[in-house]
């Protein structure tokens, strides 16, 4: 399947770019596989630009930047996982993307 800006919005919501009104983000930064239906609580997709490959089965899903009200972190990651979608803290997302298992994603990548 051609992965484009549209076809993101249809697999992953309305939320793909980054936060309408350019303010900074509040709350914790976390990176996550998990459709924006997964989102509850006002967390708010920043941006859409990688994508992470399974080890296990090779497959390949977009990689969300997030963020999320604090008094929220512990429902919302429990949310995502709930999904079998993975959540990456800032570090852990650098060095999953330093090891190659997440690397910027194009507009038109094969996935």
């Amino acid at each position: 399947m051609v992965w484009d800006v549209e076809a993101a919005k249809v697999v992953l919501g309305s939320s793909v770019g980054y936060i309408e009104d350019h303010s900074p983000p509040v709350g914790e930064i976390r990176y996550t596989t998990a459709p924006s239906a997964y989102d509850g609580f006002g967390t708010k997709t920043l941006e859409l630009k990688w994508v992470w490959q399974s080890k296990l089965n090779g497959n390949t899903k977009p990689v969300r930047k997030v963020v999320i009200n604090p008094e929220h972190l512990q429902w919302q990651t429990m949310r995502y996982g709930s999904g079998m979608h993975p959540t990456w803290t800032e570090a852990d997302f650098a060095e999953y993307k330093n090891h190659g298992d997440i690397r910027d994603w194009t507009l038109k990548e094969q996935v």
